[in-house]
Order: structure tokens, then C-alpha cells, then sequence
């Protein structure tokens, strides 16, 4: 039978929403009870709940009012478009973007990333790429790392994920680059799907440049967090 109540929890970035939420896999027919065991693991980890809810099918009404009456605030609420890659990249990359393809973060690139104010993304991406089939694409203009886009590879799927770029350096050609060089190199790798999710309409275009074509479908998904 499945649990309840999936909690994720990564103590060592206590900042990062993706790895410490909650989720509701089935409804139980007491849901304050759920509620409050998701409120006390993670108040015993020194950490503000949250749940994260994700569906196709639309959403909860039962789960949104039980989280609201346990005082919890609904927050990043967003209609998430799926993207399929299904054709070649058509994106002609800027040649003043070098594109480095690594493994694991080194100390270099990890001190770049947080000077970008990414030290949250920085943490998650080292965490990442501790599995075999992660790869991280590196963006440069002049050796300074400016975009970043982490490939990644579950059971057989492959995904695009924490795509991003410095605020200075946007609209210059980095991210597309960045793109650019994930869909060659997955595609010299795997057979198999990739497939990325956005809410960002600049992004989508990127996207649809790189050979992905949005699926007809969307998901729903917010975060429930309750502060006290």
C-alpha cells in the first residue's frame, strides 16, 4: 500500500524548497492527521512545512481547504507546460559562448555560482550530479560562468532541469548556447524521452528553438507553507 505522506528533507540546504516538501499521495480519511504529521517531522527538523502538490487531473479542493484550516499559506501557484524533444536543435549558439559539459561541481564553478547568487542552486546542483547519468552544461563568456542547464537521467528518462542565467548577462546568446549543447549531447547519448516542464514564456521559445514541442497538456501545481 503506498504511504500517506512522502516528506523529503535535505538538511544541508535547508533554503531549498525541491528538497524539503511533503507530499499527499493518497487521501486518507483523515486528513488533519496527515496534515499534522507532516507539521511535526519538519518542525523536528527545524524546517517550515510545506507541500507540494502536482497533478494533471486538476486540483485538490479537499486538500487545499484541510491545509488552509491547519493555517497553512498557498504560494508559486502556476500552470506548468510540458515540453517533448522530438526534432533538432535549430538554435545557432553564440561563438563567444564556451559550453563546458561536467560530471561534478568543481570548487571553481561551485565559487561561481554563488558569486551569480546561486548558492541555493549551486548546493542542489552538487547533490545532483553525485548520480551516475547527471551532467551539468556550463555557459562562459571569458571563463566567467554566466548560464547553466543540468541534464539529468531517471529510470530511463532524461530530463532538463535548473536552467539559469545571470541577469546581466541575458539576452546575449548563453542559455541558448547552453541548450544548444545539452540537446546535441543527449542526443549522441540516449534513446530515450527528454522532456522539461516551464511556466516561462521567454524560456518557451528557447525551448521550441532546441527542438521541443509542447504536449497537449498542463499541470497544476502550487506549494502550501505555513510559517508558525
Amino acid at each position: 500500500m503506498w504511504p500517506i505522506n512522502v516528506m523529503y528533507v535535505t538538511p544541508t540546504i535547508p533554503e531549498s524548497h525541491d528538497g524539503n516538501h511533503a507530499r499527499v499521495l493518497n487521501q486518507p480519511a483523515d486528513l488533519p492527521a496527515a496534515i499534522d504529521e507532516i507539521v511535526a517531522f519538519y518542525h523536528g527538523h527545524g524546517l517550515t512545512p510545506r507541500v507540494k502538490f502536482v497533478s494533471a487531473e486538476g486540483d485538490d479542493p479537499r486538500l487545499r481547504r484541510a491545509l488552509a484550516n491547519a493555517g497553512f499559506e498557498f504560494v508559486d501557484e502556476e500552470a506548468m507546460r510540458v515540453y517533448l524533444h522530438e526534432g533538432p536543435s535549430r538554435i545557432t549558439p553564440n561563438p563567444a559562448v564556451r559550453v563546458r559539459r561536467l560530471d561534478r561541481l568543481d570548487d571553481e564553478t561551485f565559487a561561481a555560482l554563488g558569486t551569480l547568487n546561486w548558492p541555493r542552486v549551486a548546493k542542489v546542483i552538487a547533490r545532483r550530479l553525485l548520480r551516475e547519468d547527471d551532467f551539468l552544461f556550463v555557459g562562459e563568456f571569458d571563463g566567467q560562468a554566466v548560464s547553466v542547464a543540468l541534464l539529468e537521467r531517471v529510470d530511463g528518462i532524461c530530463r532538463v532541469d535548473e536552467v539559469h542565467t545571470a541577469e546581466a548577462s541575458r539576452g546575449q546568446g548563453a542559455a541558448r548556447a547552453v541548450i544548444d549543447a545539452l540537446v546535441a549531447d543527449y542526443q549522441a547519448r540516449w534513446a530515450e524521452p527528454l522532456y522539461l516542464w516551464t511556466d516561462n514564456p521567454i524560456a518557451e521559445r528557447l525551448y521550441q528553438e532546441g527542438g521541443f514541442v509542447k504536449l497537449d497538456c498542463s499541470f497544476t501545481s502550487w506549494t502550501a507553507r505555513r510559517e508558525q
